[in-house]
């Protein structure tokens, strides 16, 4: 019986998918005014909507934000695994923004690199991130620092360092 009514609430979802995906965008009837030819109608229809997207955004119900907020988002979130940025972002940086694609990559300031017992490094990145390396490759000769790292996604939603252009290792972000 459980799984009958699962069944059913999946295939209840399923046939409300295309209807949500339909839903037009906050920005949509604003633009269709564009299309009235009558000066005054036009108008009049611009007034409406623009109290109504004020009257969105006053209640909460609308928030407005740039490209650059959401790259500075996924900048902050990259290597988390959250599965609600990418969603969100999803529209706005890839094919939907002019060529703009998700982050892939990363360069950051390591101000801190600490190895372990195990000889695996920990790094602390200039914005707060912290990596830890989960492979067991060794670097040498590293020096005082501040270093550079280039962070990019891998295989399997893993993560590659190079760190000072070196051989690069795996890593996963910690914090």
């Amino acid at each position: 019986m459980k799984i009958l009514s699962a069944l059913a609430c999946w295939g209840g979802l399923l046939l409300l998918a295309p209807i949500a995906a339909a839903q037009e965008r906050p920005l949509d009837p604003v633009l269709a005014c564009l299309s009235i030819s009558e000066d005054a109608e036009r108008l009049a229809c611009f007034d409406r909507e623009a109290k109504r997207l004020r009257s969105e955004e006053t209640d909460g119900r609308l928030a407005v934000v740039t490209r650059d907020q959401i790259r500075k988002v996924e900048t902050e979130a990259f290597g988390l695994k959250l599965p609600s940025v990418p969603a969100l972002t999803a529209g706005v940086l890839s094919g939907g923004a002019k060529g703009a694609a998700p982050m892939e990559a990363l360069s950051l300031r390591v101000d801190r690199l600490e190895v372990g017992s195990d000889g695996r490094m920990r790094l602390v990145m200039e914005n707060g991130q912290v990596w830890r390396q989960t492979d067991d490759i060794r670097l040498g000769g590293l020096g005082k620092g501040p270093w550079s790292a280039e962070i990019r996604r891998a295989a399997l939603g893993s993560y590659m360092i190079k760190l000072e252009g070196r051989t690069s290792f795996r890593a996963e972000r910690r914090e």
